[in-house]
């Protein structure tokens, strides 16, 4: 869908994207990131190359991030999209640790582990990218 016209009737009302044919609309807010970050390990440590809308991060254990939104969702059902790289090992992957119900643990934070899975062992890896969508409080 191309966007072509963005309208806002007054401060407090919802942004909408009009498609170039006019048959669909999209709520923007709710379609915008509300989080994301970028971090590159660097000897052992993670730098935060780029973010948005985070407080801090979390090194738990290695492997296991904890991520704080600087503002919290409205509830605890958002959805989080995370990465990772690592050039020298191709065979790591990630999950978003949530609650049963597919939950997140909080409305201001998540959690994220990195395996490898060759070992199935819990390890760090190059990078990290994550983007969060939902709803803000």
């Amino acid at each position: 869908m191309a966007l072509t016209q963005i309208v806002k009737d007054g401060l407090g009302a919802s942004l909408t994207a009009t498609s170039e044919g006019g048959a669909v609309t999209t709520s923007v807010q709710q379609g915008l990131a509300k989080c994301f970050v970028l971090q590159v390990n660097s000897s052992g440590s993670f730098t935060t190359r780029s973010s948005f809308n985070l407080a801090s991060t979390t090194d738990n254990a290695n492997g296991d991030t904890t991520y704080t939104l600087t503002s919290a969702m409205a509830s605890d059902d958002f959805v989080v999209v995370h990465g990772v790289g690592d050039n020298a090992n191709q065979d790591k992957f990630c999950a978003n640790l949530t609650q049963a119900d597919g939950s997140q643990t909080a409305t201001n934070q998540y959690r994220v582990t990195s395996r490898d899975i060759s070992t199935g062992s819990y390890g760090d890896v190059a990078s990290h990218s994550s983007c969060v969508v939902g709803s803000l409080a």
